[in-house]
């Protein structure tokens, strides 16, 4: 059992791991996310994690802990995009209180629908 707080693991094994595995894992991501840059991003945010807070790789291979975490992190990746749609979808309905003016609940859909369109435009970091 090896553990990233082992100075010879810690030092230059996750270097040499992100080297081996970075395409494999990608493309994996890439199947489960359709997304290139998706599955970059996921692969580059668990080796960022796993230098961040070290924690054991059970078996003389990372391999498949890198596998679940990168499925993992896709899949956090697509429920937050989920939910985000579902978010903005709520803005841009006109707000049903029954003794509002429909004049009114269309002003303030197209107000929210200024909002989400400007979001849209953000570049990708700013719009997380």
């Amino acid at each position: 059992m090896t553990t990233l707080d082992d100075p010879v693991v810690g030092s230059g094994a996750v270097a040499t791991w992100y080297r081996d595995h970075f395409d494999g894992l990608a493309r994996m991501a890439y199947l489960a996310t359709g997304d290139l840059a998706h599955a970059e991003d996921a692969v580059q945010e668990v080796f960022a994690e796993l230098c961040r807070r070290p924690r054991e790789i059970l078996g003389p291979s990372p391999l498949p802990y890198l596998r679940a975490a990168v499925l993992n992190r896709c899949r956090s990746r697509h429920r937050r995009r989920v939910r985000g749609e579902a978010l903005q979808l709520r803005l841009v309905e006109p707000g049903r209180t029954g003794d509002g003016d429909v004049e009114e609940a269309a002003v303030a859909a197209t107000e929210a629908r200024h909002v989400v369109d400007a979001v849209r435009r953000l570049p990708r970091r700013q719009r997380d």
